[in-house]
């Protein structure tokens, strides 16, 4: 290789990386936007999830069938399409009760619709691993003579949780990517950025900076899984891993 064409490799090499780094100045302050959607969707979704798998539970067939009803909507329901219901159809649902939400921040919308789509699959990962348990665990709490919910708190409880974990990871990595929709109600997030900032180099730099985004939601999702698998790993009891 002649050291022209070495240098003309370098003079882009060098080009490429300040496309790079003005890409990522550019994408910067929406980064905390996109951040704090995810973290509390992330929180809703464990809390409505968890609530809801307790419905699951309950004695009543009437409940049941609620909850099974609402685990068809939402599986059936795209994300995006759930965003614009919530975000233009809650405000009209609170007024028929003397509400108004209108003046809510769309980030709290995004917030709603999210953990609405993803609380269903994380109850429907800790129903399945509830009925994994095998009977024997139970008639070990009837032995002991722990209460419903000791049983739940010491002994079940944790068997449950550590068994959903693979799939309570994917869900927490679909919450990552759901974020990425939250620009078809306004919110102006990494995504809807990355989108801008293409636009003003006239699709030049397109390419480069779909290369940072996705680099982001890479790193971000490879954090979720390693930590996962760290509270994997604190399991201290044998079984499936």
């Amino acid at each position: 290789m002649t050291g022209a064409r070495i240098f003309y490799i370098g003079r882009k090499a060098e080009g490429f990386m300040t496309v790079v780094f003005k890409v990522f100045e550019s994408l910067l302050p929406s980064l905390g936007t996109t951040l704090t959607i995810i973290g509390y969707s992330i929180i809703a979704t464990f809390v409505m999830g968890f609530l809801f798998s307790l419905i699951h539970f309950s004695r009543s067939k009437v409940i049941s069938k609620i909850y099974f009803g609402f685990i068809s909507v939402m599986r059936a329901t795209p994300v995006l399409l759930l965003l614009m219901l919530v975000f233009y159809g809650f405000p009209l649902l609170f007024s028929f009760f003397g509400l108004n939400i209108e003046s809510w921040p769309k980030n709290l919308f995004a917030i709603i619709a999210i953990a609405l789509e993803n609380s269903a699959y994380f109850s429907e990962n800790l129903r399945s691993s509830y009925v994994s348990i095998p009977q024997s665990q139970y008639d070990a709490c009837a032995a002991l003579q722990l209460n419903r919910f000791q049983a739940l708190r010491r002994i079940i409880g944790p068997q449950v949780f550590f068994a959903a974990l693979p799939n309570i990871g994917n869900t927490l990595i679909t919450v990552v990517k759901n974020s990425a929709y939250v620009y078809v109600i306004g919110i102006t997030d990494l995504y809807q950025q990355a989108q801008i900032t293409a636009q003003a180099s006239f699709g030049k730099n397109q390419l480069t900076v779909f290369i940072v985004l996705s680099i982001f939601y890479w790193i971000t999702c490879v954090l979720i899984q390693e930590l996962i698998e760290w509270f994997g790993s604190k399991k201290k009891w044998g079984g499936v891993r």
